[in-house]
């Protein structure tokens, strides 16, 4: 995508959430990148230490240059949980709570909304495990 673009679209997620927050709204950013060019506009204007939403759905054949991003905004917002739609990507290292693709669509009539304070969908990524080994549940 051009540079202009992904700026246009930086800037209008950031408008709605800060028009949302205006109006009494509590936000928490969704944080997309491209590459290492678009890792300035994507993350300089999310406030360090913001708790995120970001997105393992349409990764595919890129995951290493997911993981670069990811790890790029790790390091720059300092995230304390991370939401994640879609699956765990190896090398994806932190606190996060889980949401899984099909949940997203599934309409039900006693559909209940996500609370971050029910942590038992919260996870816990250690570094310098196996895959089958990092996840840890907290209670």
């Amino acid at each position: 995508m051009d540079p202009i673009l992904i700026t246009l679209n930086v800037y209008k997620s950031l408008w709605f959430g800060a028009y949302c927050q205006s109006n009494g709204r509590r936000i928490i950013p969704t944080v997309t990148w491209a590459d290492e060019r678009t890792y300035d506009i994507c993350f300089n204007h999310i406030e360090t230490g913001s708790i995120v939403i970001i997105s393992t759905i349409g990764v595919g054949n890129n995951k290493n240059g997911f993981i670069k991003g990811f790890c790029e905004m790790k390091k720059r917002i300092n995230p304390p949980l991370i939401l994640v739609y879609g699956k765990l990507i190896e090398g994806m290292v932190g606190r996060f709570i889980f949401i899984d693709f099909k949940d997203i669509f599934i309409v039900k009539q006693d559909m209940k909304q996500l609370s971050l304070f029910e942590v038992d969908n919260m996870q816990v990524i250690e570094e310098g495990s196996d895959l089958n080994g990092r996840t840890r549940k907290l209670y």
